[in-house]
């Protein structure tokens, strides 16, 4: 029955339609015009770049259904442009650099708006199992060596960190990566890229079902090799021990986290926007280390407790993995 369901709910994510951000632009000039010319230029190479993600009407106001249109955008001289019915530009107003914040602006949601949800994302992939197997082990070392509750307070945000450092590496690389894409032949391979992520993040989603339901046991096991490298990094390091290994766990240890993440890396590959993945990498971060931090508070440090809700079986499923 399990199986059942688990076949249906994928095969329910896979046929569901996707949403393409097409961006329609209204282009108002006039034949013979110096300065239409330079503005179709530009726009062509917005349409290089982008292109099946914008769409351009060229009208000619010289026409009498072209000057009616025109005039009810109550524009009075051309150029002109229109950008998906929002943002007005005509004339001395419309630059490359104005166009370009014009496409980009109508390109889905703001940073802000992001922001939410990618913590509420990160708190969830910080609940999972995977997160909670390192908590138990860390506890156990630190209690077991005789420091207070506050040290192994500072050990886990140390370790939470080197998540986040893993998480805004990664943002940073593929932002440059994107705006460093230019050209006709950009769009094609943020598209590969894209869909490269997209299988890439469904192979781990259903990694993370196999995890939760235990449907195949797979015969290797990075277990013991991490409770000895960070057995070995608490005990030399200290805090930068901890810190050492959220980075090296991050990216080999947490197929839990990464499903989500590959999502927002997708949109920020889309964007381009250096700024705005690191602090959507920042926040999804601090997502993930506030279930960790809320375990370690909440049983003061035990790792019996971390240990008995990661092999829940409740609390497994719940999580998905």
């Amino acid at each position: 029955m399990k199986k059942v369901f688990i076949v249906i709910m994928l095969t329910g994510l896979l046929l569901m339609p996707v949403k393409a951000e097409k961006i329609s632009i209204i282009f108002f000039y006039t034949p013979g015009c110096d300065h239409c010319a330079q503005v179709e230029e530009w726009l062509e190479e917005l349409k290089a770049e982008y292109g099946e993600d914008i769409s351009i009407r060229y009208v000619d106001v010289l026409n009498k259904e072209g000057w009616d249109e025109f005039k009810s955008y109550q524009f009075s001289v051309t150029p002109a442009v229109v950008v998906n019915e929002e943002i007005r530009l005509q004339f001395m107003d419309i630059t490359r650099e104005s166009l370009r914040d014009a496409v980009e602006k109508s390109l889905g949601t703001t940073s802000t708006d992001m922001r939410l949800p990618v913590l509420v994302i990160g708190v969830i992939s910080g609940t999972t199992a995977c997160v909670l197997a390192v908590a138990a082990f860390m506890f156990a070392m630190v209690t077991s060596s005789g420091n207070k509750f506050r040290t192994l307070l500072f050990i886990a945000l140390s370790f939470g960190l080197g998540l986040i450092f893993v998480f805004m590496v990664m943002a940073a690389l593929l932002a440059v990566g994107s705006y460093s894409l230019t050209g006709g032949g950009a769009s094609v391979v943020r598209f590969y890229v894209s869909l490269f992520l997209g299988y890439f993040v469904l192979v781990l989603g259903i990694n993370q079902f196999n995890y939760a339901f235990e449907f195949v046991k797979l015969p290797v096991s990075t277990k013991r090799f991490f409770e000895r490298l960070l057995e070995g990094l608490l005990s030399k390091k200290g805090y930068i021990g901890a810190f050492l290994f959220g980075i090296l766990f991050a990216p080999v240890k947490l197929p839990c986290a990464l499903p989500a993440l590959g999502l927002i890396m997708e949109d920020i590959l889309v964007k381009g926007d250096l700024i705005e993945g690191l602090i959507l990498a920042l926040v999804y971060g601090i997502g993930v280390l506030i279930p960790l931090v809320a375990v370690a508070v909440i049983s003061g440090g035990s790792a019996q407790f971390a240990s008995k809700l990661r092999w829940s079986d409740t609390y497994r499923k719940v999580s998905w993995g």
